[in-house]
């Protein structure tokens, strides 16, 4: 059994001064080198590209057209004015600490109800100069998707949709938005397009077609656009539904290293505990960022690195199981209950360099 001295019978520990000064010099480097490699990075940063999914973001108005008779006021959720502005509140305190210190040039959005919904998020952003992308949604809910763009740093050239079709017996399901961008400064284009991918609902392996006719509606509207505009970089957002190796996801990568080829920057947190979801006490990603080889290859004035992909998480996002103690994304509602919190998702997010 290890014993421990009594402190006034410990060795003393003498240092020279010649050691003690290298070991100052050490530290001293080593900071100034740090500090440097962090200006470097803020400094060559063009800016950064993010997507959310905001999870039920409805306003209050039942419209007779939609399925959105659980988000107002009479109904359990007791979906009102008071709770609607927490929501707005919390979701503009999420993309302000995501953008605090970084420059958002592109945020991507799903599961908003309507262009009004977007427009009353963007007014609480502290970075308040976005224009916005928005196209209606067939999706029977009523939820749909949205593009915020800087409008310092970019010029929307055109913008669109394009039709996820899951044929005549299914419901139908998100479109495809997509916008074309000029980025100013070094004149390069985007192609932009924010997906949701059908859900998991009656089993992964049961929807899993569909899920993998929206990657195929994907591809077909990138190479038409690639087609008209062949040097555009193509960047794309979602929550997919499904995990970068299932079917849908993978298949985006399935090419040779070509212009068409897509990598997905936040694979790499697949099998770890730093997805975008947690679904029965486990972690995976559900949120994606993927990204055409000509950011990659470094050929352009813009540019990023397979290791760019981040998952945007803050403590203040979470909240503690009361089943296993650990931590998961804090939303709005559960079941009945209004709990105030965020998303049941975490935003995804890269970074450009210039």
């Amino acid at each position: 059994m290890r014993r421990l001295l009594p402190v006034h019978l410990k060795p003393k520990i003498t240092v020279s001064r010649f050691v003690k000064r290298s070991i100052d010099r050490f530290f001293l480097v080593l900071i100034i080198g740090m500090t440097s490699a962090v200006a470097v990075d803020a400094q060559d940063t063009a800016f950064h590209i993010a997507f959310y999914n905001v999870e039920n973001l409805f306003d209050t108005i039942d419209t007779p057209e939609k399925n959105d008779e659980e988000f107002t006021p009479s109904s359990k959720l007791q979906h009102g004015s008071k709770n609607y502005k927490i929501k707005i509140a919390n979701l503009a305190k999420v993309i302000n600490a995501m953008s605090e210190s970084r420059n958002m040039g592109i945020l991507g959005l799903c599961e908003v109800e309507n262009l009004a919904v977007v427009n009353d998020l963007e007014s609480k952003l502290s970075y308040s100069k976005y224009a916005i992308i928005h196209e209606e949604s067939p999706d029977e809910r009523g939820i749909d998707n949205a593009i915020l763009v800087d409008k310092k740093h970019f010029k929307i050239i055109e913008s669109g949709k394009h039709t996820v079709s899951l044929g005549e017996d299914e419901r139908p399901t998100r479109d495809i938005i997509w916008g074309r961008l000029k980025h100013k400064a070094t004149k390069e284009e985007l192609l932009v397009f924010v997906n949701h991918w059908p859900s998991r609902y009656g089993g992964a392996e049961a929807s899993n077609w569909k899920r993998v006719k929206a990657s195929e509606s994907l591809s077909e509207i990138i190479a038409l656009l690639k087609l008209r505009y062949a040097n555009a970089h193509v960047v794309v957002l979602g929550d997919l539904n499904d995990y970068p190796s299932n079917e849908s996801v993978s298949r985006l990568e399935q090419c040779e290293e070509t212009e068409s080829c897509l990598k997905d920057l936040h694979a790499r947190f697949e099998g770890t505990d730093r997805g975008s979801h947690a679904y029965k006490g486990e972690w995976g990603v559900l949120d994606h960022i993927l990204v055409s080889q000509s950011l990659l290859k470094g050929e352009s004035d813009l540019k990023t690195s397979k290791e760019s992909g981040r998952i945007f998480k803050k403590k203040w996002m979470l909240y503690e199981s009361s089943y296993d103690g650990k931590l998961y994304p804090s939303r709005a509602y559960g079941r009945d209950k209004f709990y105030g919190g965020y998303s049941d998702h975490l935003p995804v997010i890269i970074g450009i360099l210039k």
